[in-house]
């Protein structure tokens, strides 16, 4: 099972992709509205996380590059980390770290 948590503050497209995900199959989902959420999440999470998939721009003062940031330090053993989102002139940002191939099994190949 990949573990991904989940960041964003759009309830929509937080509750969509959560959606989306679960019923991929082999997918058990973190969802959170913004980074402050994000990390309580994750501390009470005792199990691996394998993925963040998280908004560049939230509420809180947090921003998803932050987040990634924090997540790496606090899980050094995470498999990879990747913002996904639109600046505010709603050019795409880069892939903040790419995932390693072997990180998602066959089950979750659709992440």
């Amino acid at each position: 099972m990949v573990t991904v948590l989940l960041v964003d503050d759009d309830c929509m497209i937080l509750s969509l992709c959560t959606h989306i995900l679960t019923n991929a199959g082999g997918v058990g989902i973190l969802p959170a509205c913004d980074g402050t959420e994000a990390l309580r999440v994750a501390g009470d999470h005792s199990g691996a996380i394998h993925l963040l998939l998280s908004d560049i721009v939230m509420p809180g003062g947090i921003t998803g590059v932050q987040l990634a940031e924090t997540l790496t330090r606090l899980r050094p053993g995470a498999e990879g980390f990747v913002n996904v989102g639109l600046e505010s002139g709603g050019f795409p940002l880069p892939t903040r770290m790419a995932v390693p191939r072997q990180t998602v099994p066959s089950s979750g190949a659709c992440l």
